[in-house]
């Protein structure tokens, strides 16, 4: 089930979905084998669950689980070790942009310490903020990359 979502998914964002939402930019940039490979990567790992860390809004770090659904609507963020989790829409993502971006560092630096390109930073409709931090700027942009597209595709289900 895991690998067909993945397949679905992949071949889908394919067909470049349009109308409101975040912007993808270069989110479907690259060959589209790449990008397929690239999609389906990501959701099988994120269902499965990985590990990363979250920043606080102190700046410190919080290493946590992230979670996809399986149906690619939500994702989930827990504490390691806690009993509590943060499930967030989809459709609810304003915007998803790398720490590393002109833009992002220009300002959210001051609000959000340590940010660089190792990061990611999801702005939800409702005002929060979620700041997550990679292993490598390389998965920090796949992560942009894949909740740009996967946002569109969910509004654009939902529209349907």
């Amino acid at each position: 089930a895991r690998t067909e979502t993945a397949d679905r998914l992949a071949n889908r964002t394919l067909e470049g979905a349009d109308g409101p939402g975040p912007t993808r930019g270069d989110a479907l940039a690259g060959s589209p084998d790449d990008l397929k490979r690239m999609v389906k990567a990501f959701v099988e790992s994120g269902v499965r669950g990985r590990r990363l860390v979250a920043m606080r809004r102190d700046g410190r770090p919080l290493p946590a689980i992230f979670r996809l659904s399986r149906e690619v609507d939500t994702f989930e963020l827990a504490a390691e070790g806690g009993s509590g989790f943060q499930k967030v829409e989809l459709a609810e993502i304003a915007s998803v942009c790398s720490g590393g971006d002109e833009a992002a560092l220009r300002d959210l630096s001051e609000v959000i310490p340590g940010l660089d390109s190792a990061c990611a930073v999801v702005d939800l409709r409702d005002g929060r903020c979620i700041t997550l931090r990679f292993p490598a700027a390389a998965e920090a942009s796949t992560f942009v990359r894949c909740m740009l597209i996967f946002a569109q595709e969910v509004r654009r289900e939902r529209r349907a």
